[in-house]
């Protein structure tokens, strides 16, 4: 179960840095490989085996795609081993726990699977990107059983079968977590730390790249004029936490340093490591990220909602703190920061395939629209998922959002609005009120 490799992980959860504190477990296995410490943890291992053919998946514990995948890739791994047993090894990389393994072998997004042979491995050459039409069992077979002499038949791995080997307690006290869909106002601190675990996450993948770091800088700039300044009391120990010290601020002086690596791409100055030594985000401690957690955005159990909960949450408060003059060109930024630096490569990809133009975020309320119904789309593609793999977070199904019980007034006829009928079945939403609530719980009153 996921806490129990948790607590058999190599690093005490106490002991861990404060971004791995955030997705602190690795998926469950049954029959798939759990490597990663150091590249040479990979490839001993590679090289003492007896198998022909390796195949490896890289994956990052809080993509939603890697949930998804999860089970079908024990799936796999638990079929290849009872019928073609050492002729192949299946096994997989946690890349925010082993993000330098990850770098080593060119992975960029999430998920990734790499196959070779195992003397490929062992040279690092030839290996192959499986590229997979859906995250299915059947198509990782069925690629294997094209591109090599081995054969899979998953007809003998059912679903059924895996996930109830797949079970575990859940635990979590889902009442806890229910004010997330009863929030009156957006989550902060959660907007906070999406920021900084993005920064992170971008920095150690994408360093050396001027065009990835040129996103980056961007995004921060724009974060820079629009971050929502509060005031929190309390202490980490008390579940609170005192970040006086600007937001803004802080992000201006972000930017500023950024703008030092366009020239030296790759410098160890900016590993994230080097830059936590100094410099801070709302002059919250780092630690405190880890102390903390997710507030609004934390699922009943690990690796549910958090990072793109708050992802979402931070784009959302951006836009409502726009101008009409600024609408199109903060949407712009934004979305070049998801296509550059989100490295969960499906969702990035279904995102970026949800139309949008200048014209679509013409004023700031055609831009809270445009986020608000993409968010929503997102969610009904989810929604579908969620109820094929029986993987959702009972506390927080997907749903079109807000709901009635947070919106009352939001869900109604308005003119004009058949557009979002039509891509939302079973919801007319009152585009006037919606844009109403999206402006009262992302900016007037946060």
């Amino acid at each position: 179960c996921f806490l129990d490799a948790l607590a058999t992980a190599e690093v005490g959860y106490d002991d861990m840095p404060w971004y791995d504190r955030l997705s602190a477990f690795h998926f469950p296995t049954i029959a798939a490989l759990d490597l990663g410490e150091t590249e040479a943890s990979i490839l001993p291992t590679v090289r003492n085996s007896t198998a022909n053919f390796v195949l490896i998946e890289f994956y990052a514990p809080w993509c939603p795609h890697c949930q998804y995948f999860a089970p079908e890739y024990e799936r796999l791994a638990f079929a290849a081993q009872h019928q073609v047993g050492d002729e192949l090894m299946v096994a997989k990389v946690d890349c925010v726990r082993y993000a330098g393994t990850c770098s080593k072998f060119s992975v960029d997004g999430y998920p990734t699977l790499l196959w070779g042979r195992r003397e490929d491995w062992l040279s690092h050459k030839g290996l192959q990107e499986v590229r997979l039409a859906d995250g299915s069992a059947e198509a990782a077979a069925d690629w294997i059983n094209v591109n090599s002499l081995l054969r899979i038949d998953l007809q003998q791995a059912s679903q059924a079968e895996v996930a109830k080997m797949l079970e575990y307690e859940k635990g979590g006290d889902a009442a806890r977590h229910m004010k997330g869909l009863q929030q009156t106002v957006a989550d902060q601190w959660d907007m906070q730390l999406a920021s900084v675990l993005l920064i992170r996450f971008s920095l150690t993948a994408h360093a050396s790249s001027r065009r990835h770091m040129r996103a980056l800088r961007d995004f921060v700039h724009l974060l820079s004029e629009r971050f929502p300044e509060q005031l929190s009391t309390g202490s980490a120990e008390q579940g609170e936490l005192t970040y006086a010290a600007p937001c803004r601020e802080s992000l201006r002086q972000l930017h500023h340093e950024l703008g030092a690596l366009a020239d030296h791409p790759g410098s160890p100055e900016f590993h994230p490591d080097a830059l936590e030594a100094r410099w801070q985000f709302c002059g919250t401690a780092w630690n405190d990220y880890g102390s903390k957690g997710w507030s609004g955005c934390r699922g009943t159990w690990p690796g549910n909602r958090g990072f793109t909960c708050g992802l979402w949450t931070l784009f959302h408060a951006i836009t409502a703190r726009g101008s009409d003059k600024t609408a199109s060109s903060d949407t712009l930024i934004i979305r070049n920061a998801i296509t550059q630096l989100f490295d969960c490569k499906d969702c990035r990809d279904h995102f970026l395939h949800i139309p949008w133009n200048p014209e679509s975020t013409a004023t700031r309320d055609d831009a809270q629209l445009w986020w608000w119904q993409a968010h929503n789309r997102v969610n009904a593609r989810l929604e579908r998922m969620e109820k094929q793999n029986g993987d959702g977070d009972p506390a927080f199904p997907k749903v079109q959002w807000p709901p009635s019980t947070v919106c009352p007034r939001c869900q109604g006829a308005s003119p004009g609005l058949g557009f979002l009928r039509r891509r939302q079945p079973g919801h007319a939403w009152d585009k006037h009120e919606v844009v109403v609530f999206l402006r009262q719980f992302y900016g007037e009153n946060l």
